[in-house]
Formats: C-alpha cells, structure tokens, sequence
C-alpha cells in the first residue's frame, strides 16, 4: 500500500537475493535508491509476515540514522513494523517520540493517524466503553483528514472503519471497510489478514454473518501473521464445526 511506504511494492525475491539487497540497502543506508530498497523490502516482509527481519531493518536504520530528519523518518517506519506485527503498544511508544516538527505535513498528519490507530488497539479488552468510543472517534477524524489529503485510497478508508466500528458505528465501519477491499483486495496488505480481520467484525457487528465468514476464511488461510491467528480463533467462534 503506497500510503505506507516510499510508493514501492512488494518484491517476490528469493531469500538469498533478498539477503544481499538488505545487505546493500545497509552498506548505503542514505542513498536515495537504497532508501526505496528499503521501503520496498519492508513492504515485501510486512506482506509476507516476515516481522523480525522488518524489524531488524527498520531498527538499523533509525540507530544509523545520520540526521535529525532520518532519524524521525526511520522512527515513523518502526512503528508502522510494530503495528503490523500485532504490537501496538510498542508502536505508540515510537509515535510518540518521533520529532513531529521535522516532518513535512503530509507525513506528520500520517503519523499522527497510525498514533491515533495503535492507541485504539493498545486499549485492554475491558476498556470503558467511552473511552473505546472517544479513541475510534478520534481515529476516524484522522482517517477522514488524512482521505480528504491523499484521495479515497485503501488504507485511510480501512482505519476510518476501524475507527467508526470502535465508535459504534457499525454500518458506517462496513461500508468504509467494504470500499477499501473494493479499492484493494490484497489480504496481505498492509499485514496479513488485517483489513478482512476488521471487516469480518464490522460486517458481524451489523449482522452480515455470511460476509463475515468469507472474510476471516481468507485471513484465516494466511500462513503468518497476528492478524491471520486471531481470525482462526474468530472463525472456530462462529463456525465451531466449519
């Protein structure tokens, strides 16, 4: 998904090539085309449910980090890794730090939005109500803000509906969620099952049981990923002998 990384996509690379760019890409870690290998190879191992090594990378390139503003860059992508590894809490903590006022204002209203997003996940399961309501609010905000900037593209419209559905807007969430699958039906982006996880939610929530189903059989049949365990768990919930 463009909106996440430099514009690049997923490479299918063997892992022995795979190996030797990341090599390269850390050798000439500021070289403008070894930074799009970069967004490109984080892109490829988030897809691909490889965290560790986008991680690995993510975080050698923030400890290298040679100035102020690739430091903070370096920091936004880390925290993109550990939201699609299913760790939202440690990707608050690098939103948090990140230097805001280093970034240009498109990129700082992004990182403001995934702020917004790894709070929402980051809750305990018995958090208050309004206080789930008043962090999918502020998420959806975010995501509208960061659509009316970017274009009605894939990404946005899916954490709008994250949002909407924590907000208790439940028919609002499946429509925002359905476009972004009609957008981009890739289960793999921006992490394995992600977006088909919420929308099974989102369509259950409004009593769409059949979507719902479909849905998380295809997160379900991902082979990594927090996103793909957690849609199993949900399909053996509904379907207990399916």
């Amino acid at each position: 998904m463009a909106v996440l990384f430099g514009g690049g996509f997923a490479l299918r690379l063997g892992t022995a090539l795979t190996t030797v760019l990341a090599a390269s890409f850390l050798l000439f870690a500021y070289v403008p085309l070894a930074a799009r290998l970069q967004d490109r190879l984080l892109e490829f191992y988030l897809s691909s449910g490889r965290f560790r090594r986008a991680l690995a990378i993510a975080a050698a390139v923030r400890d290298s980090a040679r100035t102020p503003l690739g430091r903070a860059l370096a920091e936004f992508d880390l925290g993109l890794v550990h939201l699609a590894r299913g760790a939202p809490a440690d990707a608050v903590r690098c939103f948090s730090r990140l230097e805001r006022h280093r970034l240009k204002d498109r990129t700082r209203l992004l990182a403001d939005l995934h702020l917004a997003l790894a709070k929402l996940r980051s809750l305990p399961s018995d958090a208050e109500a309004a206080e789930r309501t008043q962090a999918g609010t502020a998420l959806a905000t975010l995501a509208d803000a960061v659509a009316a900037e970017l274009g009605q593209e894939a990404l946005p419209l899916a954490l709008a509906g994250e949002g909407r559905l924590a907000a208790g807007e439940g028919e609002a969430a499946f429509d925002l969620l359905e476009r972004s699958l009609q957008r981009d039906g890739d289960p793999c982006d921006p992490s394995p099952g992600e977006r088909h996880l919420v929308y099974a939610r989102a369509a259950l929530a409004t009593g769409r049981r059949e979507a719902a189903e479909k849905a998380l059989r295809i997160a379900a049949g991902l082979p990594r990923g927090p996103f793909a365990k957690t849609a199993r768990e949900e399909l053996k919930r509904l379907v207990p002998h399916g």
